[in-house]
């Protein structure tokens, strides 16, 4: 009874281990990794790329939700961005479970050419599979003579060592090359966790603001996401500059990792008013905000209408933009009477009874505003992903394992994808050295 119970555990036991190395080895798949890493690069240049929502509204799905639709309808191909969840990186449930399935994936395989190396320090013959290493076998009729057999292992591997057997009549070498570069190779899973761990970090501690409008002169301060000021310098003022183009200065912070999204620049109109040598109080109505002695108009579309009141004096104008750099003025009083009309193009300076109004065109610019402080992390990433890829393909390991007795021989090739030579150039070789050596016999 105790015989059939050991029996049984050692079955069990045998199949759980089987079951687990079979899990192991798919999940050290070369196109496993590869799929995860495109998958990896997808999300990171969509994060970098891309408008992600606004940590502002991280806490209420309703209004996160409304942003992703509106965001998308401005965007070619927004609503397959939006449903694939890349304007919304850090709420994706795809990627909350793909990316700790490569964490563990990057592991094994790390596992795996660790394994490999410390395997190989000591010179063994290629009895055993290896780590990412595939056996070849490749078997002649003829023996190969000791001086054959040193002459072929000197010419394929860096070292290598011989074994006579004389009681069993049986010669046998082993050797490989590039060895110590197995160790370098696993640069390649510390580059991809790196990568990884820079968009895991920019994801729990970047942000991003909603759209943000910034006119020239003013000064905007993204406080408390950071202490960062952005601002339009006055001489840039007058003529409008191209999307991208707008020169935004940034104070209070590294540049690096701070990523400027300029959507839009529309049409704006500076307003100041004075009397004598006094400036009065101006205050736009439909935009809000308090009394100010000066103040830019904006006009985010065609055809828009502002009212600026001037309360001190119970007058009120309405200012419609016709086009870029040109709009229409009408000054009213407190009886709504039309005092004058004015289309203005360029600077000018209005006279209404003792009132001078100053009016400039100018423009404002719509931007969104991220911070990814752990961007930084992706420059040694992708050094040792190179080097660990160069070394991979360029400087793969080798191991050979040849046999004779008289009756024929025998080789084995065990390596890496990529390595040379080839069980067909190593056959041809040996074939063309047996048939030199036959001609020269004859």
């Amino acid at each position: 009874m105790a015989g059939v119970f050991l029996h049984r555990l050692t079955q069990t036991v045998v199949i759980y281990y089987m079951n687990l190395f079979r899990l192991w080895r798919a999940l050290t798949h070369p196109w496993l990794a590869l799929a995860l890493t495109g998958v990896l690069f997808i999300a990171l240049a969509a994060h970098t790329a891309l408008p992600q929502t606004p940590t502002t509204l991280a806490d209420d799905p309703i209004a996160r939700s409304r942003w992703l639709v509106e965001t998308a309808a401005t965007l070619p191909a927004g609503s397959a961005l939006n449903a694939l969840g890349l304007l919304d990186i850090a709420h994706n449930l795809f990627l909350r479970v793909l990316l700790p399935l490569f964490a563990v994936v990057l592991l094994l395989r790390l596992a795996d050419r660790l394994a490999l190396a410390q395997l190989t320090r000591t010179l063994q013959p290629p009895l055993e599979p290896a780590p990412t290493t595939q056996i070849d076998d490749l078997s002649f009729e003829q023996p190969i003579t000791p001086e054959e057999g040193d002459a072929f292992m000197a010419r394929w591997c860096e070292r290598w060592q011989s074994e006579p057997d004389a009681e069993n009549e049986t010669r046998q070498w082993h050797g490989d090359r590039r060895q110590r570069f197995t160790w370098f190779a696993t640069l390649i899973e510390v580059g991809l966790g790196l990568t990884l761990l820079a968009l895991l970090l920019n994801a729990r501690f970047g942000w991003q603001t909603e759209t943000l409008t910034l006119s020239p002169g003013e000064r905007l301060s993204l406080a408390p996401l950071a202490s960062i000021t952005l601002s339009i310098p006055e001489e840039n003022a007058i003529n409008p500059p191209r999307v991208g183009q707008a020169p935004v200065q940034v104070e209070g912070a590294s540049r690096f990792g701070l990523l400027l999204r300029q959507q839009a620049i529309h049409p704006g109109l500076q307003v100041s008013v004075t009397v004598g040598e006094r400036a009065l109080a101006v205050q736009a109505i439909e935009q809000g905000g308090a009394p100010a002695t000066r103040l830019t108009l904006r006009f985010p579309q065609p055809r828009s209408e502002r009212a600026v009141a001037i309360p001190e004096r119970n007058l009120f104008f309405r200012v419609v933009n016709d086009g870029p750099q040109h709009f229409s003025l009408q000054a009213l009083d407190a009886s709504d009477a039309l005092l004058l009309t004015q289309e203005i193009e360029e600077p000018v300076t209005i006279e209404v009874e003792d009132v001078r109004i100053h009016l400039r065109p100018t423009y404002f610019v719509a931007l969104r505003v991220a911070k990814r402080p752990w961007l930084w992390l992706l420059i040694p990433a992708a050094l040792l992903t190179l080097m660990g890829f160069y070394v991979r393909w360029r400087l793969p390991y080798l191991r050979l394992g040849l046999r004779t007795n008289a009756s024929g021989s025998a080789l084995r090739r065990q390596a890496q994808s990529f390595a040379r030579p080839t069980l067909e150039e190593i056959s041809q070789a040996v074939r063309g050295e047996r048939e030199s050596a036959s001609s020269h016999s004859i």
